[in-house]
């Protein structure tokens, strides 16, 4: 695997995580907040860039939700990049990608 690809697979993970979530809450919108009340700190760990939803709390913004997918896709893709480089050339990029996360 080569790092483009590692790094799309990454980032298209980045991308269906929070599509998944985005079309749950929007299709269960009772049952989504009992969820994300429940669940909220492991959805903010998987998808952080869902905190931009808290600027439109009347979810109007079609923006907000289309940016949220795209930083979290850009996250990820960095992440997968950098974890293919570390465990193929640098393991000091590995050991810092690993601790810049925890």
């Amino acid at each position: 695997m080569t790092a483009k690809k590692s790094a799309l697979l990454f980032g298209s993970v980045g991308a269906l995580l929070p599509m998944a979530w985005l079309a749950y809450y929007y299709a269960n919108p009772d049952t989504a907040i009992s969820v994300a009340a429940q669940w909220g700190g492991v959805l903010l760990l998987l998808c952080p860039s869902l905190l931009l939803m808290l600027g439109d709390p009347q979810d109007t913004s079609l923006a907000l939700p289309t940016l949220s997918v795209a930083l979290n896709a850009m996250c990820y893709g960095i992440l997968g990049g950098l974890l293919w480089y570390g465990l193929r050339q640098s393991k000091v990029v590995l050991a810092l990608t690993i601790a810049g996360v925890l």
